[in-house]
């Protein structure tokens, strides 16, 4: 704020006021004075009519007219007052200033009127005889309750217009002069009260570039000072304030910085609102703070991202591939800032590891399959002999290739899915179809255990797109785990529609898998009983391998079981 400027403002705040005020005094003092005045002068005019009646009432009665003339005439000369002595009918009989008989009949005037009703009259109007505007007061002249004539008393309205115009110049001057009093004492005020909001401007500034060591100490009122003591209790908190923030800020940028993973908060309208070094370093920018995050890091599994987590607020996961990079992006909202926060986790290695292994895994499970398909041809063949000894040997050796055969298989199937190295020949198929001639593969095995196979499925079922072989795959996975670990009771397969898909429910009655296990069925290779597995023929990749082909399928696989009591596969799989 302008020191001046305000200092100003307060004077022409005051002088407007007063301006104001001797305005108001100017327009209305002089018609009330002038009122005043006339009221004083008539009433003076009256006393002096009054005192002029004893003089004429016995010249009135006696008729002597022509000495009633000389009367007000020298009583005129006397006062300086026009007298008109006026008969009842408006006739003039005597007047001060001009002969009687040279003047108009006076009936008509208002003054007169209300003299004859019996009370003073008066009245300001034009004098016809002196061709001015005159104050007159008419009192009538009365004689045992008889109205003999009407003594009028005039004054010059001029004379009033005069007197108004000296005590006006007298009013306005007195009202410059206190006016200009008014103005040496509103620029003090103005001073005093100006000193000490400039004072405070000041420290402001001064607080407002950092300086919270300002103090005001003002002099004056008790409020100035309870101002200043606010302001300084003020600046004081501030600093306290600013003191915390700024370790809290450095306590943040460490954070921040030790985080090893990329981090990047949007805003609702996609805006960069925050990133650490990590962020900037992987993406390559300096300082993105305020673009938008398209134009830092060009990604379309992001936008996908972002608009599932703005549309369903919760977090979500996906892979990005920047710069030869792999990362897992974790986007997690934050309703309250409508933000999302984004954490860049570069899984490359680990990537590179697991593809790896699992080509390892599929060069290994290819090269194996030519020498155990060998091995158990000639164990066969051995076998066959009628001679040979130890056939109980061939007969470990035979089931142990078998097994062999059975994880090269599953090895190479998984390793195909996961890769998607697997071609599928999607076609129409009809899942009650597959369902049927896969529990058909189980009905002599299901009856050699005592076992009950109940097959379910609902007529009129949508059609689905799929690979024939690798959907009777999944249903062979689900039916012989079923069979494998149930001893007694039933296995049950049913097929029926829900929510535009087709639901494949395989149930067993075996032995259940305990609540723990649960979350790690579908990993390859996890088994819950290793020994049992091992004595079943079990690879520990049948559920993979099921929970893959349902995810080539677009579908979803879950499972709900209860120890002792049984399990329950369900795959969803979308209609054509």
């Amino acid at each position: 704020m302008n020191r001046k400027r305000f200092f100003f403002k307060l004077i022409a705040s005051y002088m407007g006021v007063m301006l104001f005020l001797v305005l108001c005094i100017v327009l209305v003092a002089p018609p009330v004075i002038r009122s005043h005045y006339e009221d004083v002068l008539a009433t003076n005019l009256e006393r002096l009519c009054r005192t002029v009646i004893p003089q004429v009432l016995p010249l009135l009665a006696s008729g002597r007219e022509a000495q009633a003339q000389e009367l007000i005439a020298k009583l005129d000369r006397e006062t300086h007052t026009r007298l008109t002595l006026i008969a009842p009918d408006g006739k003039v009989l005597a007047d001060s200033r001009r002969e009687s008989g040279a003047l108009e009949n006076h009936w008509d005037r208002p003054e007169f009127h209300d003299a004859l009703q019996g009370r003073t009259g008066r009245a300001v109007h034009f004098s016809q005889t002196l061709k001015e505007q005159m104050l007159y007061v008419a009192v009538p002249v009365v004689d045992r309750e008889k109205i003999l004539a009407v003594i009028r008393a005039s004054l010059s309205a001029a004379e009033i217009d005069k007197l108004l115009w000296k005590l006006s110049g007298q009013l306005i001057l007195i009202l410059g002069v206190c006016l200009m009093a008014a103005l040496l004492l509103t620029a003090w005020v103005s001073r005093s009260q100006s000193k000490p909001v400039e004072q405070l401007v000041a420290a402001a500034r001064q607080v407002s570039h950092g300086s919270f060591d300002t103090k005001v100490f003002l002099m004056g009122s008790s409020e100035l000072r309870e101002l200043a003591a606010a302001f300084n209790t003020m600046t004081e908190k501030v600093k306290q304030l600013f003191d915390q923030q700024s370790r809290q800020q450095e306590e943040y940028n460490l954070v921040l910085s030790s985080i090893q993973e990329g981090l990047l908060v949007v805003d609702l309208d996609y805006r960069i609102v925050l990133t650490n070094q990590s962020f900037r370093m992987l993406a390559g920018a300096f300082a993105p703070e305020g673009k938008l995050y398209w134009e830092v890091i060009r990604a379309p599994e992001l936008l996908e991202a972002f608009a599932h987590v703005r549309e369903k607020q919760e977090s979500v996961s996906c892979e990005v591939s920047l710069a030869e990079q792999i990362y897992l992006c974790s986007l997690t909202p934050v309703p309250k800032k409508q933000e999302t926060v984004a954490l860049f986790f570069n899984i490359t290695e680990r990537r590179k590891l697991e593809d790896i292994k699992r080509d390892l895994v599929a060069n290994i499970s290819h090269e194996f399959r030519t020498p155990l398909t060998s091995i158990k041809g000639f164990l066969e063949a051995l076998e066959a002999e009628e001679n040979i000894q130890h056939k109980d040997y061939l007969e470990i050796l035979k089931r142990n290739t078998d097994r062999l055969i059975a994880i090269t298989h599953d090895l190479l199937l998984i390793s195909q899915l996961e890769q998607n190295r697997s071609v599928l020949q999607i076609e129409p198929q009809d899942m009650g179809v597959i369902a049927r001639n896969t529990a058909r593969m189980f009905e002599t095995l299901s009856a050699e255990k005592g076992l009950g196979l109940i097959v379910q499925i609902e007529p009129d079922l949508p059609g689905i797109n799929g690979d024939r072989y690798m959907l009777d795959q999944m249903l062979v996975n689900l039916l012989q785990n079923a069979v494998r670990y149930t001893e007694k009771g039933e296995v049950a397969l049913k097929v029926r529609k829900q929510n535009s898909g087709v639901i494949v429910e395989v149930s067993d009655t075996g032995i259940g898998i305990p609540e723990k296990d649960l979350p790690r069925i579908f990993e390859r290779f996890y088994v819950v009983d290793r020994s049992r597995s091992r004595q079943l023929g079990g690879t520990g990749l049948g559920l993979s391998i099921v929970r893959n082909i349902a995810a080539q399928h677009k579908g979803r696989v879950e499972v709900k079981s209860v120890q002792g009591q049984g399990s329950t596969f369900t795959v969803w799989l979308p209609a054509a």
